[in-house]
């Protein structure tokens, strides 16, 4: 077994707080005690290693103080989970007091003291990043940029989760579930809502509700629903997909035009459905400007086509226009909203659209596996976050757009037209480095980020538990990661 001891001053022993191990997974030590112990105080005990040699060996007080509970099962890291989040415990950073940031990995160890590869929730990208707190050099918790659904529940979000009166939801009668589902369409703009597990969940009912088996799906060629729901359209609604190349996440109504017009007069295929993606993940965040919106739509409605507007993260683009969600919603036939992105919610989504509709998604959410019992309990998140969570997003925004400003002025590739909402893309290649390269800087500096499904191009997303302090690091330490400064110079 690895270990690294140091010594401290004032120390009444020499032994390490809990770190990282080659062989067990999340086992080891940090650099300094007090630093390893402000990631778990108030921890009263910790789980024993399932397997691995040596386990047995650790000593007892060590054990007793270690800083949070350890399961490792046959050297695969389990879960490191902290007892103690809601103290938002000293020597750990974020906006968000009830989420210790790192304190919970799973996935295999890279390599000794190198982190852990994990798969970004988002966009199924393989990344890198530190297992947080427990690198030997440094104590402090890594700043996770990788995506805005890493964010954990705040400590009233947890409260109000506890709190939840709650029933049979496939009965339709959890009221807090039936809450939600009435200020969701509410705030979208439609006549009625479902709650559901997942984002990918509503996009891929929408489709169905809009379409048949052989029909066609217009989309922007690198929208999510393309390409990152794991060919869905074609599996669960039997349809082929026409993806049109656009600018910044967005096709124009001429471009449609075309398409739907081949469609319906040189083959025997039914353009049926237009999605939308605003924002658009792949572009960078970026948002739909109205006009261009509106003209769309109208194509798409002229040609008999449904109207889907996967708005994932359609509170940013509203906040960002400075318009109410509602004028964005409306104007599609349906709407697809995620709530575990940045509105903070630990999981869930709305599906939003005319009551008939809505009707035949009931169905579908049952077909799909989507139908809960107590679900009040999460569902209570969601009503959290929309009376705590909308305006804040602006604090998001106006973080991205600090990072993207900082890191451009110190010779970090970025385009600040396309930072618009709370992501920053950055292309490594004027800098000469590869993505996988650039990744693996960033993890060793302390810096999560992802890939994107663009060759060259790295993203930092701004979220709930990212805070001033988080953006002022990243502004010095990315740079110096990524050599910019250095190229710069020369």
């Amino acid at each position: 077994m690895v270990t690294h001891r140091a010594e401290h001053e004032g120390a009444d022993s020499a032994e390490p707080a809990l770190a990282e191990d080659d062989h067990l997974g999340v086992v080891g030590v940090v650099e300094d005690r007090p630093a390893g112990r402000a990631l778990g105080e108030g921890a009263l005990d910790v789980g024993r290693a399932l397997a691995g040699d040596g386990v047995d060996d650790l000593p007892q007080r060590l054990l007793r103080r270690l800083s949070y509970r350890l399961r490792v099962d046959r050297g695969d890291i389990g879960r490191a989970r902290h007892r103690d989040r809601q103290q938002g415990a000293p020597g750990v950073h974020g906006a968000n007091p009830g989420a210790t940031q790192g304190c919970l990995v799973e996935g295999k160890p890279e390599r000794l003291l190198g982190g852990v590869r994990s798969i970004d929730a988002d966009d199924d990208h393989a990344t890198t990043v530190p297992a947080p707190g427990c690198g030997v050099q440094n104590a402090r918790a890594v700043i996770d940029l990788r995506s805005d659904t890493v964010t954990r529940p705040t400590a009233g979000m947890r409260e109000a989760i506890a709190a939840a009166a709650v029933g049979d939801e496939q009965y339709r009668e959890d009221p807090t579930v039936n809450e939600l589902q009435e200020r969701a369409a509410a705030l979208l703009g439609q006549e009625r809502a479902l709650f559901l597990p997942t984002a990918t969940m509503a996009n891929q009912i929408a489709l169905r509700l809009h379409t048949r088996p052989g029909d066609v799906l217009v989309a922007e060629e690198l929208s999510h629903v393309l390409i990152y729901e794991f060919g869905g359209p074609a599996v669960h609604a039997g349809l082929i997909t026409v993806g049109v190349r656009g600018q910044r996440g967005r096709l124009t109504a001429a471009q449609l035009e075309a398409v739907v017009g081949r469609s319906s007069s040189d083959v025997d295929q039914r353009a049926a459905v237009l999605s939308v993606e605003n924002t658009h993940n792949s572009a960078g965040g970026t948002v739909w400007p109205l006009d261009e919106l509106d003209a769309v739509i109208a194509v798409a409605h002229a040609h008999g086509l449904g109207v889907h507007l996967d708005g994932a993260r359609l509170v940013n683009a509203a906040v960002a226009q400075g318009v109410a969600v509602a004028e964005l919603g409306s104007r599609c036939d349906t709407v697809t909203l995620c709530l575990s992105k940045g509105l903070g919610c630990p999981l869930g989504a709305i599906l939003a659209g005319p009551d008939e509709l809505m009707e035949r998604a009931w169905r579908e959410k049952h077909l799909f596996g989507g139908a809960m019992r107590q679900a009040g309990i999460v569902a209570a998140a969601g009503l959290y976050a929309l009376d705590h969570h909308v305006d804040r997003l602006a604090d998001d925004h106006a973080r991205a757009r600090r990072l993207a400003g900082a890191w451009h002025a110190a010779g970090v590739p970025v385009d600040l037209e396309q930072v618009q909402t709370n992501f920053v893309q950055i292309d490594v290649a004027p800098l000469g480095l590869g993505r996988r390269e650039a990744l693996d800087r960033l993890r060793a500096a302390g810096v999560g980020v992802s890939a994107t499904v663009h060759e060259t191009v790295i993203r930092a997303v701004t979220h709930l538990d990212i805070g001033d302090d988080d953006v002022e690091r990243a502004i010095e330490l990315v740079p110096k990661a990524l050599g910019a400064g250095d190229r710069a110079g020369g």
